[in-house]
């Protein structure tokens, strides 16, 4: 059975972001996110699970770094948190994708209706709506990846690849 998260507030001190995270955020749209969270707080906790005596951001980096290199929290600033327990790397890439998956979409009629009257009020430009169907990891593996129909083309020229140690992945320097 998988332990339930606990929630929690810790210093914003001994949360540390994940060195493993697969996203980046340009600076104008990490701008915008601290100045949401400024002005609306932070609703959303941060995905964390312990390592040593940190709390490590699987989920909510874009968040941590608005906090940290913009807004400039103190290290003693209590943050609200969502401890997980990950038991391996598996586990801690799932959570990772987990707080950053898209279960719904926007049906964009609806949301006019909804949002139209209020057009004077809501600065539009603030606000990214994302309508495109979510992309499945399997489509990014197929697309990044490995080409995996060319194993034996591969294994003829291993000298010229990076493999990873962990799981196999070959790749050629400067190609990511």
């Amino acid at each position: 059975m998988v332990k339930q998260p606990e929630f929690k507030r810790v210093r914003f001190g001994l949360i540390k972001p994940w060195e493993k995270n697969p996203r980046n955020i340009k600076t104008e749209k990490l701008e915008r996110l601290a100045k949401s969270i400024k002005e609306k707080g932070l609703f959303q906790t941060l995905t964390c699970w312990k390592e040593g005596s940190f709390y490590i951001t699987g989920g909510g980096n874009m968040r941590w770094q608005a906090m940290k290199h913009i807004l400039k929290w103190p290290d003693d600033r209590e943050v609200w948190i969502s401890l997980n327990f990950p038991e391996n790397e598996k586990e801690k890439i799932e959570l990772s994708l987990l707080d950053n998956m898209r279960f719904g979409q926007y049906i964009e009629q609806e949301l006019a209706e909804l949002t139209y009257p209020y057009i004077d009020e809501i600065e539009l430009e603030e606000f990214d709506i994302d309508l495109k169907e979510p992309v499945s990891l399997k489509s990014i593996i197929e697309d990044f990846g490995p080409n995996l129909d060319n194993k034996e083309k591969d294994n003829n020229e291993d000298n010229e690849y990076i493999v990873c140690p962990k799981c196999g992945f070959k790749w050629k320097e400067g190609e990511y």
